[in-house]
């Protein structure tokens, strides 16, 4: 009987410690050096959202940009506009500006980097939920 207490009790954890990784694990980045240069002035904004997808922040925390700073960019939600597309991942950010037409006039990226310090896990933790909250409960 104790056996498959413990068994079924480790069973439970291997199973809370694999949900945990799944929804923690940060996704592949979506913007590449390759795909950065295939957006070119002169595009139409579906061929833009064909390269690189769908503007949004897809950023898993807090990012360093290359000044030093650092921005909390998980409540920014005016990503896409008439004239303004914007990407925000964590190795770059991406803003493509459009004229009436829709077609791309300029093409700007800012390199950055996740901000993970010493002793910050928790913090980044606490962020990471509260992002995923706001991806599942959009306002």
């Amino acid at each position: 009987m104790r056996r498959r207490t413990l068994f079924v009790a480790l069973a439970g954890l291997a199973v809370v410690v694999a949900a945990g990784v799944v929804a923690l694990w940060p996704p592949p980045d979506r913007i590449t050096p390759e795909k950065l240069a295939r957006l070119q002035t002169g595009m139409s904004r579906a061929d833009v959202e064909q390269v690189i997808g769908a503007p949004g922040n897809y950023s898993t925390s807090p990012l360093v940009v290359s000044g030093g700073a650092v921005f909390d960019l998980s409540q920014i939600r005016g990503t896409v506009s008439d004239d303004r597309l914007c990407w925000i991942t964590d190795t770059v950010i991406v803003e493509v500006q459009l004229d009436e037409h829709g077609r791309v006039t300029s093409v700007g990226s800012v390199p950055c980097t996740p901000s993970r310090r010493l002793f910050d896990d928790l913090i980044w933790l606490i962020w990471r939920a509260k992002r995923q909250w706001h991806r599942w409960f959009r306002e």
